[in-house]
């Protein structure tokens, strides 16, 4: 028994011997984690800055929440995180990010640049915040093309149409075939009625990226509205067979085939789409032409009344209607419609005077303020709201704004978004507002995402 317990315990060399390779085991492990952890923080974050340059900014903030983790007081990751939640949408946590970076004695440069762009994006403009970027412009900041891109996003939000087409031409100068600066260059020259250029934008888009669906419909769009149907039904149909068989594919295809003289196929693309989108007052609109083209009167009334019931103040389905009960020799109708028409386009060509002027004069509040009125009484809610933000954002304190959106919100029954409006109005002319929570809910959205702008 003493001899068997003697083979399991280790004599006192063997045990010293096992301690000395453990110490050896352990101080190497003690070199090798901190080698590890410092070529993994490397990887993520190269990655991370690779994907901030892509605007993948999911990606990044994935890559760089590692960084944190393996690194909490690194001030880089934190400046970077701010940037990928400015370019998500995430304003405040960007706001908090870009705090933290300074306390842990990150560049200031850096992230006074990175403030500027978030300012931008929660539409805090001022004239001293446009001088300072415009010095980076000038300077040909290294960050350049993500500086003309956040600017020329902020221009457009705000309808600065000739300051985004400056920075958006700046950004293709400097990076020729970049599909986002394509796509954002071409929608500001369709706003400014340059039609063929924006067309040649998106040529250009698709050239770069011959599966984006976007470039091809916004294309297709622009040769419709050009009359150059035959070229425009080739991309509808392209797209329709990619999968892209939603109203407003379908519904260009049927434009085009009323206008290449295919009245039967128009029709029947016509009839699917009333299946699919029967509120959808510009379905209504193009049967109500496609009738009214095959002397089928009654039938393009129908439908023509229905587009103006559900788009009121659409000029083209109320001038539609106006040809219609001409035709069918209803002159008192006819002459009251007229009218109707009449007060649209002269709203439409004060709002297009109004935001011509914007251009050289963006911190005019009244004038916002006015572009928003006629937006909600042309019944378009979303957009005139919109409009007044923006004068809020310029002149906080404008009260003819705050009375507008007190009454529309009055209106539509949302009591609680009017009271801060209403609270403005009773205080003191002249003492320093409470921001109303609608516009400090409007800086903290995503641009992108809640509104059509690119």
């Amino acid at each position: 028994m003493i001899g068997l317990f003697s083979k399991l315990v280790p004599s006192r060399r063997g045990l010293g011997k096992a301690l000395v390779v453990g110490v050896l085991l352990a101080v190497a492990g003690m070199g090798v984690l901190p080698l590890y952890v410092s070529v993994r923080f490397t990887s993520h974050l190269r990655v991370a800055r690779q994907d901030l340059e892509r605007r993948d900014e999911v990606a990044a903030r994935g890559h760089l929440r590692i960084c944190r983790d393996l690194r909490p007081g690194d001030a880089e990751v934190q400046l970077l995180l701010a940037r990928a939640s400015r370019l998500g949408g995430y304003l405040a946590d960007a706001e908090y990010r870009l705090n933290l970076c300074r306390e842990l004695g990150g560049p200031e440069e850096s992230i006074s640049l990175e403030r500027a762009l978030l300012r931008v994006q929660q539409g805090r403009w001022s004239l001293a915040l446009e001088e300072r970027l415009q010095t980076y412009i000038d300077q040909n900041h290294p960050q350049l093309p993500a500086i003309l891109d956040t600017l020329s996003q902020g221009y457009v939000a705000i309808y600065r149409l000739e300051s985004a087409r400056y920075c958006l031409d700046l950004w293709l100068e400097l990076q020729p075939c970049d599909t986002r600066a394509l796509l954002r260059r071409g929608w500001v020259r369709e706003r400014l009625h340059q039609e063929a250029e924006a067309a040649e934008d998106y040529r250009l888009a698709l050239t770069t990226e011959e599966d984006n669906t976007t470039a091809r419909l916004r294309l297709a769009q622009v040769l419709l509205h050009l009359d150059l149907a035959q070229e425009a039904s080739v991309l509808f149909e392209s797209l329709r067979q990619r999968g892209q068989d939603d109203v407003s594919v379908l519904l260009g295809l049927a434009r085009c085939r009323r206008k290449l003289g295919e009245s039967e196929e128009a029709g029947r693309l016509l009839e699917e789409l009333a299946d699919r989108a029967p509120r959808d007052s510009a379905v209504m609109l193009e049967r109500g032409r496609l009738a009214l083209e095959q002397s089928k009167h009654e039938e393009a009334e129908n439908w023509l009344r229905q587009a103006v019931r559900l788009a009121p103040y659409d000029y083209q389905s109320n001038y539609s209607l106006f040809l219609c009960l001409n035709q069918r020799d209803k002159p008192d109708e006819a002459e009251e419609q007229q009218r109707r028409v009449g007060r649209i386009e002269a709203d439409m060509k004060h709002m297009n005077e109004l935001t011509d002027r914007l251009q050289s004069r963006p911190y005019d509040a009244d004038m916002r303020c006015e572009i928003g009125r006629l937006f909600l009484r042309n019944g378009e809610g979303r957009e005139g709201v919109l409009w007044l933000q923006s004068a809020l954002q310029v002149a906080p304190d404008h009260r003819p704004t705050h009375q507008a959106l007190a009454e529309h919100y009055e209106h539509e029954g949302k009591p609680d978004l009017a009271a801060p409006h209403r609270r403005v109005l009773r205080a003191p002319s002249g003492s320093a507002p409470p921001r109303p929570d609608s516009v400090e809910n409007f800086h903290d959205r995503p641009l992108s995402q809640s509104d059509p702008r690119p």
